[in-house]
């Protein structure tokens, strides 16, 4: 089967195909021929347009036809929600070996960012996961060394947490969760566990100031803006960073901080609940 998106020069069309090739990962029918030689030029005139009711121009750049190219070619190997694995390794050239640390891994292998580099490229790193409910999942399954803490601003201290269902991955810090707006969770278990702050979490193993990628998705808690701040201020700079973000009041003082400290965010029309961030030492793909 072959897809054809008359509007593959709009940001419509570049979503529509990003959802289309999600879709059919999970239904395993790998049934997307990509066409390397389609002009892409030749589309402009086509309905649809780059244009939306109200006159805004909703064209893409190159680097949209080029990520998305990478995601036809790669989307059966990816085993991110999101994509997150396809935009690092995107941004960075197929690497191999290279270092994650990854704070809420919750399933170690499916719905994970750093899965398929560990098992497939040879990344390693550290998985930092506090809910209990996973870490024998994670020792099971995973090379890369657990981290049973929480992140936060302080290491050594008691916290509680919030588990969903008793063992959902949406846990969030007790003082910190925002519940998403319309969400309704019934059957919250609390549990208490220790703290660790992101830069002693990372001197701990050993991960080195300039590494390739940040995974932190704690389903957005608040803090997590103070966490990462103190890993910048401290001089780490990781090349990505994907951050979830959950649509949480908190989402553009996120952004605020990182464009401080050099971060661009990029896709945000692909990466919905998620954010992705490249540090604009990284040269460009294009």
């Amino acid at each position: 089967m072959q897809i054809y998106f008359p509007n593959f020069k709009s940001k419509q069309g570049c979503i529509g195909t990003f959802d289309y090739l999600l879709a059919s990962r999970e239904s395993q029918k790998h049934n997307v021929i990509y066409n390397s030689d389609l002009n892409l030029e030749d589309l402009s005139h086509l309905p649809g347009g780059t244009k939306d009711i109200n006159n805004t121009d909703l064209s893409v750049t190159d680097d949209w036809y080029s990520f998305l190219g990478y995601v036809v070619e790669n989307f059966y190997k990816s085993n991110a929600q999101l994509f997150q694995d396809l935009y690092v390794l995107w941004k960075l050239k197929s690497k191999t070996n290279g270092k994650f640390v990854e704070i809420g891994t919750a399933y170690p292998t499916g719905l994970n960012n750093t899965w398929m580099m560990e098992s497939q490229l040879g990344w390693s790193g550290a998985l930092v996961e506090p809910n209990p409910f996973f870490h024998r999942l994670i020792q099971n399954s995973r090379s890369s060394r657990l981290e049973p803490k929480a992140i936060h601003s302080q290491s050594g201290i008691l916290i509680e947490m919030d588990i969903p269902n008793n063992f959902h991955p949406g846990a969030g810090i007790t003082i910190d969760n925002e519940i998403k707006v319309g969400a309704v969770i019934n059957d919250l278990e609390k549990i208490t566990v220790q703290t660790i702050s992101l830069v002693d979490c990372l001197a701990k193993y050993q991960i080195s100031l300039e590494f390739d990628y940040l995974s932190y998705d704690t389903t957005g808690n608040v803090s997590d803006i103070q966490n990462i701040k103190q890993m910048l201020e401290y001089g780490y700079q990781p090349k990505i960073i994907t951050v979830g973000h959950n649509y949480k009041s908190h989402r553009p003082a996120l952004l605020e901080m990182l464009q401080l400290f050099g971060y661009v965010r990029q896709y945000e029309h692909l990466s919905k609940w998620d954010d992705w961030y490249y540090h604009t030492s990284l040269k460009e793909n294009q």
